[in-house]
């Protein structure tokens, strides 16, 4: 799978209506099925891309700060990293 994949599977996951502590434990296994798959994966990312109160939190934009990600309004998650000085 490509970041591309990832990244859909985790709208998905955020924009879909789930029970209390189901999408968390949806998003914790198939991480840890992509990070089988995949060992450059970071799970911890995926699952806060899937979580609709956590993707814009100060802790995720605080990690932007460094480059990382961020979602975007319109829901898709932008990937970026800064410029090397």
């Amino acid at each position: 799978m490509t970041r591309k994949d990832y990244e859909m599977v985790a709208k998905v996951l955020r924009e879909t209506y789930l029970p209390e502590g189901r999408r968390e434990m949806l998003a914790l296994n198939l991480a840890a099925a992509f990070k089988r798959d995949n060992p450059r994966f970071l799970p911890t990312r995926f699952c806060q891309a899937t979580r609709p109160d956590k993707a814009d939190s100060p802790a995720i934009q605080a990690n932007n700060a460094k480059g990382f990600e961020r979602s975007m309004p319109d829901g898709t998650i932008q990937h970026w990293r800064p410029l090397a000085k």
